[in-house]
């Protein structure tokens, strides 16, 4: 999990308070357990704001009037790392746990209840500003709210890189956070573009960046295999290999 001495807390011992905790989407946050505890981490991938946190159980909520105040354009991913949580967002009703993702974007309101169990629950935040993103967000608008990480092997990868970026990316110069960024948005397109059907919304670039990624990531996890060959990689990225 997330380690260390480097989570500043946020104090709040009761009640409802206004926090930018999820980076620059200000929600109403109160704690339901018999703990107060929320830690956390942040820094940005060029112009995607990164947030790691560790916190007690809780319930997080954005209502109209704190989006009247401040709708910053993006499009949230909250990945659950530990714990679990109830997810009310654009007219869906999601439950999440560990290797799970959510989408939620900043201009409607959601509720979220997170049940931490006996150790504090940790969850990545990652706000990707709507331009950033090349599929239409009419399309977008289909899949926010719903449970995300299981549907393709670029959904599992995605999950992957931004859980390891939230335990290093503190550690990363800013020029390398930057191109992180491109990175981080080209497996989130691809895993819309594939989701959706709307693959040549995708530019070509970032499919096959991302396949790049998986094709490194493929060789990383079965490296000792005796049968590791360029066949047994094209099979399983299901992508054509010459004679």
């Amino acid at each position: 999990m997330f380690g260390g001495e480097d989570f500043p807390p946020i104090e709040r011992k009761g009640g409802w308070a206004d926090t930018p905790v999820l980076s620059d989407v200000t929600s109403q946050v109160r704690f339901t357990g018999d703990r107060s505890v929320a830690q956390f981490r942040t820094f940005s991938l060029g112009e995607v704001p990164f947030s790691a946190l560790r916190f007690s159980s809780m319930f997080v909520r954005r209502t109209p009037r704190l989006i009247r105040q401040s709708d910053p354009d993006m499009y949230g991913l909250c990945l659950a790392v530990r714990g679990k949580a109830k997810f009310e967002h654009a007219h869906r009703s999601e439950e999440m746990s560990a290797g799970h993702m959510i989408m939620h974007d900043s201009a409607l309101p959601f509720d979220a209840e997170i049940d931490a169990g006996r150790l504090n629950a940790c969850a990545v935040v990652v706000q990707f500003p709507k331009h950033l993103l090349p599929v239409r967000q009419r399309h977008v608008g289909q899949v926010v709210g719903e449970v995300l990480g299981e549907h393709s092997a670029v959904e599992r990868l995605l999950y992957r890189f931004l859980v390891d970026l939230g335990r290093e990316g503190g550690n990363c110069t800013p020029q390398d956070r930057a191109r992180l960024q491109t990175t981080a948005t080209d497996l989130l397109s691809t895993a819309m573009g594939h989701r959706l059907d709307r693959e040549k919304q995708v530019p070509h670039s970032a499919q096959q960046h991302v396949l790049f990624l998986r094709a490194t990531a493929f060789i990383r996890e079965h490296l000792g295999r005796p049968d590791l060959d360029p066949a047994l990689e094209a099979g399983a990225l299901r992508y054509p290999c010459g004679p």
